[in-house]
């Protein structure tokens, strides 16, 4: 954990030019099987055909004596285009496409208007639902044996005009159509949107120190200046939850560690947290966790409207504990395997060879540390093509490592 920033500053991107949004953009679909490490609901974008699809099932691949998951299944995400083929522009409802009149009712009812269409039989009965005393039609009425069809409306606006009596009150003005759509600008917006929930994965510490979270949303991809607020958990952690030991528990400190160390920390945006949040509205993010010494493990990032969860888990320069062998007698020829254990230990008394050739299951970027305890006899390590031996009474520390040519040597004698 080798970086460090200062607070006072806008946190910089780790990978200078890279765009910090969620995702991940592939030339084609079998790259996009051929993933590392994917994960359900992962996004990718793919470069062939343009189209964003979403990771939907996932499948275990054997790797030597190991598996990983690789991605099975996977949907195209709809994007505007795919929408917008639904419901063609030139689209119009008429009034033949009302299957009985409790529609019509629907279209043209408002909740202050005492009127009902299901309170008529038939048309006729509209003269004399509405031909009362409180209506002032100018004029002769129309006789009682006079029919009126839907045929005699030329327009809505003739219907709306037999419903609207003097003491009915329309506030407002009727928004004007636009190729049969209402404007969006008369549209209410984001309506019923709820505020997003952000759920985030809590790193693993190798000097096991407390961590705090730190999230950056705006409007900037690129996340200039003065385009984004920054979240601190120091200011909000009241706000805040984390899942651990099978429940929720709420932060009582602005940072977090042991037992925490893979949970995950969920909490619901609003506008004390991000002034001029609209929720429902589309922003960039990014997130880091900076330990108690002022080190962070870079930055983590993704687009959202709504709820948005990263599952992914975070090592923050973290491993697992090795497996050790226990310590063995060996002489004549030593096979060493990678699965019994990534460090061995022996103690030889006579002579003792080992050779590249011999050595089975190391996986790629790993190594496979031997301590040799010599108490007598000649050590020979080789390669094959060439050799070293050795007759000091100490101990020797062989390595195999995996980086596409297999390498055999002694690297410290102790």
């Amino acid at each position: 954990m080798a970086d460090f920033i200062d607070l006072a500053k806008p946190l910089k991107l780790a990978t200078p030019g890279k765009a910090p949004i969620a995702g991940l953009t592939v030339a084609d679909t079998a790259a996009l099987e051929a993933i590392d490490s994917p994960w359900l609901g992962m996004v990718v974008y793919v470069e062939a055909d343009g189209k964003t699809y979403r990771i939907t099932e996932l499948k275990d691949v054997s790797l030597g004596a190991f598996t990983k998951k690789a991605v099975s299944k996977y949907e195209a995400v709809p994007d505007k285009t795919d929408l917008d083929g639904k419901a063609p522009a030139d689209h119009q409802h008429t009034l033949s496409d009302l299957s009985d009149l409790s529609d019509l009712e629907n279209q043209f009812a408002a909740a202050n208007h005492q009127h009902t269409l299901s309170d008529l039989s038939d048309l006729p009965d509209l003269d004399d639902k509405y031909a009362a005393a409180d209506h002032d039609h100018a004029g002769t009425y129309a006789p009682a044996n006079h029919q009126h069809t839907l045929s005699d409306l030329s327009d809505l606006s003739e219907l709306e005009n037999q419903f609207a009596a003097a003491d009915h009150d329309h506030a407002g003005s009727y928004a004007p159509l636009q190729e049969g759509k209402i404007p969006s600008d008369c549209l209410p917006e984001n309506t019923g949107a709820k505020p997003a929930t952000i759920t985030l994965p809590v790193p693993f510490d190798e000097d096991g120190d407390n961590v705090s979270l730190y999230v950056d949303i705006g409007t900037d991809p690129q996340f200039a200046e003065e385009t984004y607020t920054r979240i601190r958990m120091t200011d909000h952690f009241a706000k805040m939850r984390v899942f651990y030991n099978e429940t929720f528990h709420p932060l009582t400190e602005g940072h977090i560690g042991l037992p925490e160390y893979g949970a995950t920390v969920s909490f619901t945006l609003d506008t004390e947290m991000f002034p001029g949040y609209v929720a429902g509205n589309t922003y960039y993010a990014r997130y880091t966790w900076m330990d108690s010494k002022g080190a962070f493990d870079g930055w983590k990032g993704f687009i959202f409207s709504g709820d948005v969860a990263d599952m992914a888990p975070i090592r923050m320069e973290y491993e697992s504990p090795p497996s050790v062998k226990a310590e063995a007698a060996a002489s004549g020829t030593l096979s060493l395997d990678y699965l019994d254990g990534e460090i061995q230990n022996y103690t030889m008394s006579s002579d003792l060879s080992i050779d590249l050739g011999d050595v089975a299951n190391v996986p790629f970027g790993e190594a496979l540390i031997c301590n040799i305890r010599l108490t007598g006899g000649t050590l020979t390590v080789s390669n094959g093509n060439s050799s070293q031996t050795y007759t000091e009474t100490k101990t020797y520390m062989v390595v195999v490592t995996n980086f596409v040519i297999p390498q055999i040597a002694v690297t410290e004698t102790i």
